[in-house]
């Protein structure tokens, strides 16, 4: 682990390529975290993983708002033990978001 450097990292995120950009960042989490890991336990001096948001992938598409009338038709369609969490969260994102 003490030979991989922040150039090799650079490079495989490079390489991982922009086709899937959220395979690409999660690899890339995945690696930081064992990366972070390893240097908390002294394995490694400092982590190689330097990638600014590496573990962040661009958002495809902004989520739909739901109307308070969509919101009331899908806590209806929900099973009965689902509804009342249904409305709390909508009711929320309504108010907040």
């Amino acid at each position: 682990m003490d030979e991989i450097t922040i150039g090799m990292v650079r490079t495989w995120f490079r390489a991982y390529g922009t086709r899937t950009p959220t395979a690409r960042a999660h690899a890339y989490q995945v690696l930081a975290s064992i990366m972070r890991q390893a240097e908390e336990d002294d394995v490694i001096t400092r982590t190689p993983c330097r990638i600014r948001s590496g573990g962040r992938a661009p958002v495809k598409r902004e989520p739909e708002v739901l109307t308070l009338a969509e919101l009331l038709a899908l806590a209806d369609a929900m099973p009965k033990k689902h509804r009342a969490l249904t409305l709390l969260c909508g009711l929320w994102g309504l108010l907040h978001g």
